[in-house]
């Protein structure tokens, strides 16, 4: 199984172990900068006739492979997931989730649920905010309602693979649309406990989760033109609820109280991915190298770029690496009316323990390391100079890089780009000076 934490976890860039990271690589520019007239940040700076002899090297091979992941960290997630895909290229991609609902109030006083002896639900509506549609925006869900039988916690580490246990009896069906400003969902009077009569008093959460463990939300789309979609939820939002209309047997009154969906709720998505109906034809083989690679993400597929001649690099004598850049270019004929490409994508190493984690280059900021999609050209470039030098320094054990989605846990979003064997290739490109 492979485990994303080390990804998420790297995403702030502000700890005191960046900032020392920051600063060292500042001084080493400084100290290189005293050396010679050709730096890290100073060579776009300086005229090409102040420089001290720069010499370029685009020779180095450079091979790309595709990998599916086996799974990814989904908990405590910002989006909630709803929908599929049927990509021609990707195959099909299938989202759902589940949450915890939590007492209406602050999370150390909440405001007790008391409906009293004898009380019953007249109606429980369910409200979801959509957020953004990743696919045809004229798709239908046809969403599936649940109750949760089993017990989630906000503090436990949950998978995209995760099986939920629910009560199929529970089940409320209903056909949305992907454009819709305000789901809003009228479940039976029994989804919340099967007699509201047995529930007299709730007045913690810990209370809540004995007689209601939450729901699960699963969908089919119903495509009208193009291949699916997969609508993102903003279920943290104050209008994502669920309300509880009730009447006491002592009058007339219509009562109701709202449980909410918090930062502290439990919640999980679950995603699924079945390459056998795309067109990925050597996906996860080390040896066959295809012209094209395929990064997709909700723990979709990855690249790992490999550098088969780093070595030649030690037939150049001692030389300072002043820049080295690699850019990738994407195809031209892909649907970029319903499945944009991302906006950003972004590069890793492994560890020892075999994690991914960040090349020290991402700590030094966007502005530096790049990976941001250029329109005009099509093309992804990323300054890993840094990561050439650890691996000439012996600081890490290998030079191959993973090639992700940025935000890989949240975003659908995929991209087919040129390998190494296309006409245009993966561009290799490294600026040095003769010590």
């Amino acid at each position: 199984m492979i485990r994303n934490n080390t990804i998420l976890a790297n995403s702030g860039r502000t700890s005191t172990t960046n900032i020392i990271v920051i600063l060292f690589l500042l001084l080493e520019s400084l100290f290189i900068s005293c050396n010679s007239d050709s730096t890290l940040i100073g060579e776009s700076l300086q005229p090409p006739s102040e420089l001290m002899n720069p010499s370029f090297m685009d020779t180095l091979s450079v091979k790309a492979f595709s990998f599916s992941q086996d799974s990814i960290r989904t908990s405590s997630f910002s989006k909630a997931l709803i929908g599929s895909i049927m990509d021609p290229d990707f195959g099909s991609t299938k989202t759902s989730f589940l949450t915890r609902l939590r007492l209406d109030g602050a999370d150390t006083y909440p405001e007790p649920f008391m409906p009293g002896p004898g009380a019953m639900a007249d109606s429980i509506l369910l409200y979801l905010l959509p957020g953004e549609v990743y696919g045809d925006p004229a798709t239908k869900l046809n969403l599936k309602v649940y109750r949760l039988s089993e017990d989630i916690f906000r503090d436990s580490v949950y998978y995209s693979n995760h099986v939920p246990q629910y009560d199929p009896a529970t089940e409320h069906s209903q056909v949305i649309t992907v454009q819709d400003t305000l789901i809003r969902i009228l479940l039976d009077t029994t989804f919340f406990t099967n007699t509201l009569a047995d529930v007299d008093t709730i007045t913690t959460n810990a209370g809540l989760r004995e007689i209601f463990k939450g729901i699960y939300i699963t969908a089919d789309s119903i495509p009208v033109e193009g291949e699916g979609a997969i609508l993102q939820m903003d279920i943290l939002s104050y209008l994502s609820s669920m309300i509880l209309y009730y009447r006491k047997p002592s009058d007339t009154l219509l009562y109701n109280y709202e449980f909410l969906i918090t930062g502290n709720s439990g919640r999980i998505n679950m995603i699924s991915h079945d390459y056998s109906m795309g067109q990925i034809p050597s996906l996860n083989d080390t040896i066959a190298e295809d012209t094209l690679i395929y990064v997709q993400g909700l723990g979709g597929t990855y690249a790992r770029i490999d550098f088969p001649t780093i070595e030649d690099l030690d037939g150049l004598g001692d030389v300072a690496i002043n820049k080295v850049e690699i850019s990738f270019k994407s195809i031209e004929y892909l649907d970029t009316t319903f499945y944009p490409p991302p906006d950003k994508l972004s590069l890793f190493t492994k560890n020892e323990g075999g994690e991914f984690t960040s090349l020290m280059d991402y700590n030094l900021g966007d502005d530096f390391f790049g990976g941001s999609l250029d329109e005009e050209s099509g093309e992804y470039s990323f300054n890993i100079t840094n990561h050439f030098k650890e691996y000439r320094t012996g600081d890490i054990p290998v030079s191959s890089i993973y090639l992700f989605v940025e935000t890989t846990t949240i975003s659908p979003e995929r991209i087919t780009l040129f390998n190494g064997t296309a006409p245009n290739n993966i561009r290799l490109r490294i600026i040095y000076t003769k010590i």
